[in-house]
């Protein structure tokens, strides 16, 4: 293990040696010291701010011990979650190595670099109990370090776990290719491939996996708002299309109406018409009676009519014989074609 090094705000570490208790203490007591957490002297310091914004760890490690490697990755985590972007550059990762630089914000390979990916496995003498205990906690822990390559690679982790089985050897280009590493750097000219970038990559550069991963995420933002835009747009035609109908419900509702209401008057219309027309035909048989009695009596009529039965035929005959000669003489000459009448029947 190297001795940190720090320039321009930017720290760098190397593992060059197994994973264990002793690397892992310097490595983890180096950081602190870089971040301004411990003071020369290993003790704590109460400073917030950090002379460096970024780390970088050279890894060419074997591997070794679980748990020395899980609190590596845990350390590594603590720091990207306080804004610290880590990267590993990586000429051998093996084992746990590999399992520590998954922590990183973005693993770059080397040409020449490699990484492998197998079983948790250990060395233990014992009895069947203590052998079988053993058997299921490096079951447990190869499932554990399987969930974390798929959470970087995105794939499952059943085919994650076969390729432990198989104890897995790969390049940079296959790391890159398989998702376990962002790109590959060229020791003489430094220049950088990327695998896999689409166009929006490509037009964007971005150096880390991050950045793909929002990018990603970005794209599958739009494309769901796309898909809602369109459901939105056909809601929204329905509904066009519902406020049309419902413009010719209210049309109609409204010509109903106003054929009700020229019924309504023409109703009242007439009813206002029978009214007149019964007051008159109340009127009429109220005075057609008077009328024909006064007529009659200025016909010379003085028996009662029966109005009722209408007008009865007159006995001009029988009249005159109870009348005067000077009467009889008068009544004659002003009723002669009625009398006439009487007598040819």
């Amino acid at each position: 293990m190297k001795f940190l090094t720090i320039e321009n705000k930017a720290a760098s570490l190397t593992l060059d040696d197994q994973i264990d208790e002793y690397s892992r203490r310097q490595l983890m007591s180096e950081i602190d010291y870089a971040f301004n957490i411990v003071d020369a002297e290993g003790r704590f310091t109460n400073s917030m701010e950090s002379p460096v914004d970024t780390l970088n760890i050279d890894v060419h490690s074997p591997g070794g011990n679980v748990f020395d490697g899980y609190l590596i990755h845990s350390k590594i985590m603590q720091l990207r979650a306080k804004g610290v972007y880590v990267t590993a550059t990586v000429s051998l990762a093996a084992s746990m190595a590999s399992v520590m630089c998954m922590a990183c914000d973005e693993i770059i390979m080397l040409p020449t670099g490699r990484m492998m990916i197998h079983d948790v496995s250990m060395g233990l003498f014992g009895n069947a109990k203590e052998l079988s205990k053993a058997a299921n906690m490096c079951e447990e822990l190869s499932s554990e370090i399987a969930a974390i390559y798929a959470a970087r690679t995105g794939k499952p982790v059943d085919d994650i776990r076969e390729m432990m089985k198989d104890e897995t050897w790969m390049n940079a280009e296959k790391c890159i290719d398989l998702g376990f590493a962002n790109r590959m750097i060229d020791n003489l000219t430094n220049s950088v491939r990327v695998s896999g970038m689409s166009l929006l990559d490509r037009l964007t550069n971005p150096s880390a996996q991050e950045s793909i991963e929002k990018i990603s995420a970005l794209e599958n933002v739009i494309a769901n708002h796309e898909s809602e835009l369109g459901a939105h747009q056909a809601e929204l035609l329905e509904a066009k299309n519902a406020i049309s109908e419902l413009a010719l419900v209210k049309i109609d509702l409204a010509t109903a109406v106003n054929a009700v209401t020229e019924k309504d008057l023409a109703i009242a219309q007439a009813k206002s018409d029978i009214e007149t027309l019964q007051a008159k035909v109340t009127e009429l048989e109220t005075s057609i009676p008077l009328q024909a009695v006064a007529l009659a009596a200025s016909a010379g009529i003085v028996k009662p009519l029966d109005i009722e039965n209408g007008l009865q035929s007159f006995d001009h005959i029988e009249h005159i014989k109870n009348l005067s000669p000077a009467e009889k003489t008068s009544y004659v000459k002003k009723h002669k074609k009625e009398i006439q009448a009487q007598l040819t029947k």
